[in-house]
């Protein structure tokens, strides 16, 4: 079974690395998948830049046309969803999202979460997950209050 989790996991990271127009260092890829709802999204950092980008901000960033984009990304969605529905028919326990983090240099980790995401605002995951892994700070007042709000359940402040 590790065999074909791994083969999961290298597709996952070919068609995230095919989605990006440029070199880079790292990238950060967060999947949630669960009966109602699916979230995707990931970030990279360009080689020698420590400023990460938005997977949504791709096509207008490099002039990409959104209908190839928004295959590239179906095709994303498709390989998490198999993921899942591997692991929910072979292990006891099934996920609710996932990051991966892949290196340059092809290392690759896998961190799953077993505890359903009570949050019914994609904006608000993104926002939480991109300030733990890259300390981004939204420069929206709506982000701001979302990841404030966060902050201060968790005895923390952005200010």
């Amino acid at each position: 079974m590790e065999e074909k989790l791994n083969e999961f996991y290298k597709g996952i990271a070919f068609q995230v690395t095919k989605m990006i127009p440029e070199e880079w260092d790292e990238v950060k890829i967060y999947g949630e998948v669960n009966p109602s709802a699916k979230t995707i999204f990931f970030y990279y950092l360009p080689a020698g830049v420590n400023e990460p980008i938005y997977s949504q901000t791709i096509p207008d960033k490099f002039s990409i046309s959104a209908i190839d984009y928004l295959e590239a990304e179906d095709e994303l969605s498709f390989l998490i969803e198999d993921l899942w529905d591997y692991t929910k028919g072979n292990y006891n326990e099934v996920w609710n999202n996932f990051t991966m983090s892949i290196s340059k240099e092809g290392k690759l980790l896998v961190d799953f979460n077993y505890d359903l995401n009570e949050e019914d605002n994609p904006t608000k995951t993104r926002i939480i997950w991109a300030y733990q892994h890259f300390g981004l700070v939204p420069t929206s007042q709506y982000g701001k209050d979302l990841l404030d709000e966060y902050l201060g359940n968790n005895q923390t402040s952005i200010d």
